[in-house]
């Protein structure tokens, strides 16, 4: 099967195979996280940083404790850098003094600039957010929470799975699901926050709850992750080899364990929503976003 991504006005074509294995996801499976088992906090530092705790439950029920610093730099470059504003736009145009051609290749850098690309669904060009430039440009912007994971992973003596499972709950319960705005301020962020932003909020939907989890994952050496976009949701997938049962995608070849960042229910990785599950067996309209 064929599947038609568009970035940057580009058509590319990528092979892949859907191979879902089980009967569906039952949603008592999904437990949700008690709001006794999860606590989240930011603390402000003097020079305007924040110390960030968190308390929550994973996979095992092992209770787990973060302690993080996250830089206000950090979360106020990764929101200056990403959405737009009709200001922007039309500065440029009055000081472009150039042809329509050219008018539109510095329209479309720039918004290539601000982790946005342009993709035509139902015959409608719109900006969409462009997930794997955001987790590039905020790895390490969130590089301290993935070694306070590794901290947490050697002191329990954790293996790649229950490290993994860390990660998960803690995106999947520790933060509550809910949508960002569509603005801040003058700009239009198209209702998505990136990682840092995320973590100071408290908060994220699908797309930026999987931004946050691939941005931290990838820090760990050897980590190679997608995204799937299907209609009115983001997920995303891991590289490893799956386990009977498990709900993966073949990308390139290589098998993606599929996982569902958005909560609030524990869903380990290889167990995807039924709603998740109906989209990918139908592959209409989705898209696959290499985050390596």
């Amino acid at each position: 099967m064929v599947v038609c991504g568009r970035s940057e006005g580009n058509c590319m074509a990528r092979t892949l195979q859907v191979l879902l294995f089980g009967a569906g996801v039952a949603a008592a499976t999904a437990a949700v996280a008690a709001a006794a088992e999860r606590d989240y906090r930011l603390t402000p530092g003097a020079e305007g940083d924040h110390s960030v705790t968190a308390r929550y439950v994973n996979f095992n029920r092992d209770p787990l404790q973060l302690a993080f610093t996250l830089s206000s730099g950090a979360v106020r470059a990764s929101m200056d850098e990403f959405g737009y504003s009709a200001a922007e736009a039309q500065q440029m145009a009055s000081t472009c003094g150039c042809t329509q051609e050219e008018f539109d290749r510095r329209i479309e850098e720039h918004y290539r600039s601000r982790a946005l690309a342009w993709r035509t669904a139902d015959g409608v060009r719109r900006l969409y957010v462009d997930i794997p430039a955001v987790v590039e440009r905020n790895r390490a912007r969130v590089r301290d929470l993935a070694r306070e994971f590794d901290r947490v992973a050697t002191a329990r003596k954790y293996g790649p799975d229950e490290t993994l499972g860390a990660v998960l709950t803690f995106v999947q319960s520790a933060l509550p699901y809910q949508r960002p705005p569509k603005q801040e301020g003058e700009r239009d962020i198209l209702g998505f926050y990136p990682p840092p932003r995320t973590l100071e909020a408290g908060f994220g939907d699908c797309d930026s709850k999987s931004a946050l989890l691939a941005a931290i994952l990838t820090n760990f050496p050897g980590t190679r992750m997608i995204g799937i976009h299907v209609p009115r949701h983001y997920l995303v997938g891991i590289a490893r080899v799956p386990r009977p049962g498990d709900a993966f995608i073949e990308f390139r070849g290589e098998p993606f364990v599929l996982m569902e960042p958005s909560g609030p229910g524990r869903l380990p990785p290889g167990m995807i929503a039924p709603t998740t599950q109906a989209a990918l067996a139908t592959m209409q309209d989705v898209r696959i976003d290499p985050l390596f």
